[in-house]
């Protein structure tokens, strides 16, 4: 397993807002991010892809599923927007010098979801793995991954005033003599 790092927060938190400054201040660095955000849409859950344009809906809010599609929180997920997360993380990783995966949680612990990205994207030696994670399924995540090793980097959300700039400072050491922090 590779090189990962933690965003966790309650729902609700602003773990979307922090991922896409972390994400801004990463490039800024010179660092290539590939992985993917979920955001909220008029009418479900958004895919935006990071190291390259792109997007697609992965789930329609209140909506009777469709054929393959699976229900979850209202929500009607259509397996290829994971598949898709997942095919993104396969294309960006070799070129990348972070991966970013937003929203693990409880179908993720599950086997489901956006976990075989997950799984592929820590099996990945070069790329640093920025995982988001809500707070409440953050054991279940680290169980069901086997992350054994310590993040070289953690983000509470809400997040102090620097702790951005923090957090990516540790992704953007060398790899050798970087340790974890909180």
């Amino acid at each position: 397993m590779g090189r990962w790092a933690l965003v966790s927060g309650p729902k609700g938190a602003g773990r979307a807002r922090v991922l896409e400054r972390i994400v801004a201040l990463l490039r800024e660095r010179g660092l290539r991010v590939g992985g993917f955000l979920q955001s909220r849409s008029d009418d479900g859950i958004r895919l935006t892809r990071l190291a390259r344009d792109g997007g697609a809906t992965l789930a329609r809010e209140g909506k009777t599923p469709r054929a393959g599609e699976e229900e979850y929180c209202s929500f009607a997920f259509d397996p290829r927007g994971f598949e898709l997360a997942r095919r993104w993380v396969d294309e960006d990783s070799p070129g990348c010098d972070c991966l970013v995966l937003h929203e693990v949680g409880s179908l993720e612990a599950a086997g489901r979801g956006h976990h075989d990205a997950v799984a592929a994207a820590l099996a990945q030696p070069e790329a640093t793995v920025i995982l988001s994670v809500r707070a409440e399924v953050l054991a279940q995540v680290v169980e069901r991954f086997g992350l054994e090793t310590e993040p070289i980097a953690t983000l509470e959300v809400p997040v102090p005033e620097g702790a951005p700039e923090a957090f990516c400072a540790l992704l953007a050491a060398p790899r050798a003599g970087v340790s974890a922090s909180g």
